[in-house]
């Protein structure tokens, strides 16, 4: 028996023809060359083909020569707006946490797609990874992903972090560099998978609480972050345990307090 055709949630759909709509374009003709249909935006948790989702970004890409449809549609969205992906991060108490969150949730909307951290001694990567390697790398599929790694990241250091290099299979297009703000960043295309180099210390940075922090519900809702400092500290040191080297002033910085 062949391998399992990859499958994505309807939502995945959403941030894409909403950018459609908004340049104007025939999409509903789009969507149905790609054998697609609007309606099916009215159930966001019906899985679909990944390679159709695809194919209506490359027909927008050749027949309408938008480029960057992939990071116009993430950006579009909004970090708050991107569904499950983004939601469940509000809540995240460390830059490790919002990752691995993260993880769980492309996993739910994507069956092949992975997002992985890895690291080296002193280097370290955010990188996606994919199971079905059949299935090639798309441009739009890359740029949505990298708008994701990135805005995670920029949550917890700031809209100004860049990362030193980014790693992707297809090449952005030159007006792509100013909008991710990255323009100091070292670009090597080619790769087989999208990866930007992130420092296993930058993990344990702490990601602000919002003004005005709302809780979301999701059908994977985790355990509550616990309220004791030894059960936060417990949560939030498990994961960084053999790969950021720790230390009392380290934990002390975590909790906020002095190491005595």
């Amino acid at each position: 028996m062949g391998a399992a055709v990859p499958l994505v949630r309807v939502s995945m759909m959403a941030p894409f023809v909403s950018e459609l709509d908004a340049e104007g374009v025939q999409t509903d003709l789009l969507l149905t060359q790609a054998g697609l249909d609007r309606d099916l935006l009215g159930t966001p948790t019906t899985r679909i083909a990944r390679q159709q989702l695809w194919s209506l970004t490359a027909l927008a890409m050749a027949q309408e020569g938008i480029e960057d449809l992939g990071l116009r549609a993430a950006l579009r969205s909004g970090f708050e707006e991107l569904g499950p992906i983004g939601r469940r991060i509000f809540e995240a108490p460390t830059l490790h946490a919002a990752i691995d969150r993260m993880t769980g949730e492309l996993r739910q909307v994507s069956s092949h797609i992975d997002l992985v951290y890895e690291s080296r001694g002193e280097a370290g990567w955010l990188r996606r990874g994919d199971r079905s390697a059949t299935y090639p790398t798309v441009p739009a599929s890359e740029q949505y992903i990298l708008v994701l790694m990135l805005d995670v990241v920029r949550r917890a250091m700031g809209r100004s972090w860049q990362p030193e290099t980014v790693y992707l299979h297809h090449a952005l297009p030159e007006s792509s560099l100013e909008r991710l703000e990255i323009e100091g960043t070292r670009i090597v295309v080619g790769r087989r998978g999208t990866a930007i180099e992130l420092p296993p210390e930058l993990l344990v940075q702490a990601i602000p609480r919002p003004e005005s922090a709302a809780v979301f519900v999701t059908e994977n809702a985790e355990a509550p972050v616990p309220h004791s400092l030894k059960g936060s500290l417990r949560v939030a040191l498990r994961p960084l345990i053999g790969r950021v080297p720790l230390s009392i002033e380290r934990v002390a910085d975590i909790a906020s307090m002095s190491p005595r």
